[in-house]
Protein backbone atom coordinates (compact mmCIF):
# COMPACT_ATOMS: atom_id res chain seq x y z
CA UNK A 1 0.00 0.00 0.00
CA UNK A 2 2.71 2.57 0.31
CA UNK A 3 1.90 3.41 3.91
CA UNK A 4 0.28 1.72 6.74
CA UNK A 5 -2.78 -0.03 5.63
CA UNK A 6 -5.11 1.17 8.57
CA UNK A 7 -4.57 4.38 8.01
CA UNK A 8 -5.53 4.42 4.31
CA UNK A 9 -8.43 6.45 3.56
CA UNK A 10 -11.28 3.86 1.89
CA UNK A 11 -13.83 6.58 0.86
CA UNK A 12 -12.72 9.49 2.88
CA UNK A 13 -12.44 7.71 5.73
CA UNK A 14 -9.49 5.41 7.01
CA UNK A 15 -10.08 1.96 7.15
CA UNK A 16 -9.62 0.80 10.37
CA UNK A 17 -12.04 3.64 11.18
CA UNK A 18 -14.83 2.04 8.96
CA UNK A 19 -13.74 -1.69 10.68
CA UNK A 20 -14.03 -0.16 14.14
CA UNK A 21 -17.41 1.31 13.44
CA UNK A 22 -18.53 -1.79 11.81
CA UNK A 23 -17.87 -3.72 15.10
CA UNK A 24 -19.08 -1.24 17.76
CA UNK A 25 -22.49 -1.52 16.61
CA UNK A 26 -22.01 -4.96 17.42
CA UNK A 27 -19.91 -5.11 20.29
CA UNK A 28 -19.19 -4.13 24.18
CA UNK A 29 -16.07 -3.94 23.63
CA UNK A 30 -13.33 -2.96 20.40
CA UNK A 31 -9.91 -3.15 20.70
CA UNK A 32 -6.69 -2.70 18.50
CA UNK A 33 -3.56 -5.08 18.41
CA UNK A 34 -0.49 -3.17 17.65
CA UNK A 35 3.47 -4.05 17.67
CA UNK A 36 4.83 -2.32 20.62
CA UNK A 37 5.62 0.98 19.51
CA UNK A 38 2.83 1.28 16.86
CA UNK A 39 1.02 4.52 16.95
CA UNK A 40 -2.52 3.88 17.75
CA UNK A 41 -4.42 5.24 14.85
CA UNK A 42 -7.91 5.29 16.41
CA UNK A 43 -9.20 6.08 20.08
CA UNK A 44 -9.69 2.61 20.57
CA UNK A 45 -7.61 0.03 23.72
CA UNK A 46 -4.44 -0.99 22.27
CA UNK A 47 -3.40 -4.50 22.89
CA UNK A 48 0.44 -4.86 21.95
CA UNK A 49 2.04 -7.95 19.91
CA UNK A 50 4.51 -9.97 22.30
CA UNK A 51 6.35 -11.30 19.40
CA UNK A 52 8.17 -9.26 17.06
CA UNK A 53 6.73 -11.29 13.72
CA UNK A 54 4.18 -9.25 11.85
CA UNK A 55 2.02 -12.48 11.22
CA UNK A 56 -1.33 -12.45 11.97
CA UNK A 57 -1.17 -15.22 14.10
CA UNK A 58 0.62 -13.38 16.50
CA UNK A 59 -2.17 -10.42 16.80
CA UNK A 60 -4.51 -12.84 17.28
CA UNK A 61 -2.55 -14.78 20.41
CA UNK A 62 -2.25 -11.35 21.65
CA UNK A 63 -6.03 -10.33 21.35
CA UNK A 64 -6.79 -13.89 23.06
CA UNK A 65 -4.19 -13.54 25.79
CA UNK A 66 -5.93 -9.80 26.83
CA UNK A 67 -9.75 -11.79 26.24
CA UNK A 68 -12.14 -11.20 29.17
CA UNK A 69 -14.27 -13.89 27.13
CA UNK A 70 -14.01 -16.87 26.35
CA UNK A 71 -13.62 -16.11 22.53
CA UNK A 72 -12.83 -13.04 20.66
CA UNK A 73 -13.80 -11.64 17.12
CA UNK A 74 -11.00 -11.17 15.06
CA UNK A 75 -11.46 -8.82 12.01
CA UNK A 76 -8.51 -6.86 10.35
CA UNK A 77 -7.81 -3.67 9.47
CA UNK A 78 -8.23 -4.13 5.85
CA UNK A 79 -11.66 -4.84 5.74
CA UNK A 80 -13.39 -1.35 4.59
CA UNK A 81 -16.66 -2.72 3.50
CA UNK A 82 -17.44 -4.84 6.59
CA UNK A 83 -21.34 -5.22 6.98
CA UNK A 84 -22.47 -5.01 10.79
CA UNK A 85 -24.94 -8.05 9.90
CA UNK A 86 -21.80 -10.17 9.07
CA UNK A 87 -20.17 -9.62 12.38
CA UNK A 88 -23.75 -10.10 13.71
CA UNK A 89 -23.99 -13.87 11.52
CA UNK A 90 -20.25 -14.62 13.41
CA UNK A 91 -21.35 -14.00 16.43
CA UNK A 92 -24.63 -15.72 15.74
CA UNK A 93 -22.74 -18.96 14.35
CA UNK A 94 -20.60 -19.46 17.90
CA UNK A 95 -22.07 -21.73 20.29
CA UNK A 96 -21.13 -20.53 23.73
CA UNK A 97 -18.59 -22.38 25.43
CA UNK A 98 -16.69 -25.31 24.12
CA UNK A 99 -16.20 -26.12 20.51
CA UNK A 100 -16.29 -25.03 18.08
CA UNK A 101 -13.19 -23.43 18.30
CA UNK A 102 -13.02 -20.87 15.19
CA UNK A 103 -16.11 -19.66 13.65
CA UNK A 104 -15.75 -18.20 9.64
CA UNK A 105 -17.27 -17.11 6.95
CA UNK A 106 -16.25 -19.45 4.11
CA UNK A 107 -15.80 -16.86 1.29
CA UNK A 108 -15.22 -17.68 -2.50
CA UNK A 109 -11.64 -17.94 -1.58
CA UNK A 110 -12.41 -20.45 1.04
CA UNK A 111 -12.65 -19.79 5.17
CA UNK A 112 -11.40 -16.05 5.85
CA UNK A 113 -8.75 -16.32 8.69
CA UNK A 114 -8.80 -12.54 9.45
CA UNK A 115 -12.86 -12.27 10.45
CA UNK A 116 -13.43 -14.95 12.55
CA UNK A 117 -13.66 -15.80 16.26
CA UNK A 118 -11.02 -17.61 17.99
CA UNK A 119 -11.98 -19.39 21.26
CA UNK A 120 -9.57 -18.39 23.96
CA UNK A 121 -8.82 -22.66 24.38
CA UNK A 122 -6.93 -21.94 21.51
CA UNK A 123 -3.96 -20.18 23.12
CA UNK A 124 -1.42 -22.89 23.85
CA UNK A 125 -1.40 -24.04 20.10
CA UNK A 126 -1.04 -20.60 18.56
CA UNK A 127 1.78 -19.64 21.27
CA UNK A 128 3.11 -23.18 20.49
CA UNK A 129 2.85 -22.43 16.39
CA UNK A 130 4.44 -18.99 17.01
CA UNK A 131 7.77 -20.32 18.86
CA UNK A 132 8.57 -22.53 16.13
CA UNK A 133 7.35 -20.02 13.04
CA UNK A 134 4.24 -21.63 12.18
CA UNK A 135 2.09 -18.78 11.38
CA UNK A 136 -0.16 -20.13 9.18
CA UNK A 137 -3.84 -19.82 10.05
CA UNK A 138 -5.56 -21.78 7.15
CA UNK A 139 -3.85 -24.67 8.10
CA UNK A 140 -5.27 -24.03 12.11
CA UNK A 141 -8.23 -24.65 10.66
CA UNK A 142 -7.81 -27.81 9.11
CA UNK A 143 -6.63 -29.23 12.16
CA UNK A 144 -8.55 -27.36 14.89
CA UNK A 145 -12.92 -28.03 15.29
CA UNK A 146 -13.93 -24.92 12.68
CA UNK A 147 -17.40 -24.16 12.05
CA UNK A 148 -17.99 -22.37 8.34
CA UNK A 149 -20.48 -20.03 7.74
CA UNK A 150 -22.01 -20.64 4.52
CA UNK A 151 -21.41 -18.57 1.29
CA UNK A 152 -24.93 -18.99 0.60
CA UNK A 153 -26.05 -17.22 4.45
CA UNK A 154 -23.48 -14.64 3.85
CA UNK A 155 -24.85 -13.91 -0.03
CA UNK A 156 -28.12 -13.02 1.81
CA UNK A 157 -26.61 -10.48 4.03
CA UNK A 158 -24.11 -8.94 1.62
CA UNK A 159 -24.87 -10.08 -1.68
CA UNK A 160 -21.34 -8.94 -3.44
CA UNK A 161 -19.65 -10.44 0.11
CA UNK A 162 -18.25 -6.73 -0.05
CA UNK A 163 -17.53 -7.56 3.63
CA UNK A 164 -15.03 -10.31 2.62
CA UNK A 165 -12.44 -7.92 0.16
CA UNK A 166 -9.35 -7.17 1.50
CA UNK A 167 -7.53 -4.33 0.83
CA UNK A 168 -4.05 -5.35 0.16
CA UNK A 169 -3.09 -2.97 -3.24
CA UNK A 170 -4.20 0.79 -4.09
CA UNK A 171 -6.30 -1.10 -6.87
CA UNK A 172 -8.19 -3.04 -4.40
CA UNK A 173 -9.71 0.04 -2.95
CA UNK A 174 -12.30 0.10 -5.56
Amino acid sequence: MGANKAEVLYRGTPMVSRVAAALESCLRTVRIVLRPGQPNPTELPRIDDRHASRAAMVGIASALRRAETDAVLIAACDLPELEPRIVLALLANAPLGGAPEIVAPRGPEGLEPLLAIYRVSLLPELERRIAVEQFGLRRLFDERETHAIPTALLRELDPSLASLHNANRPEDLR
